[in-house]
């Protein structure tokens, strides 16, 4: 008697690409110090803070940590 083997469990959905997901490390060396903000096009144009680098790191960490949901 084989054993056939279950079905392989499916990963969670994320709002990263396998290709470009940030590691961790990289998301929490942000200290928001805003200092990234001169040098954001996005930000320069629209002056919206959650469209920032900050804004950005804050979603990611966000998604990091399943506070948010990708659908």
């Amino acid at each position: 008697m084989t054993s056939e083997p279950g079905p392989t469990p499916r990963a969670a959905p994320s709002w990263f690409d396998s290709e470009d997901a940030p590691a961790r490390r990289d998301i929490n060396t942000c200290i928001h110090c805003g200092l990234c903000l001169t040098a954001c096009p996005t930000y320069r144009e629209l002056r919206i803070e959650p469209d920032s680098p900050r804004g950005r790191i804050y979603l990611m960490r966000g998604e990091s940590g399943s506070i948010l949901s990708s659908r």
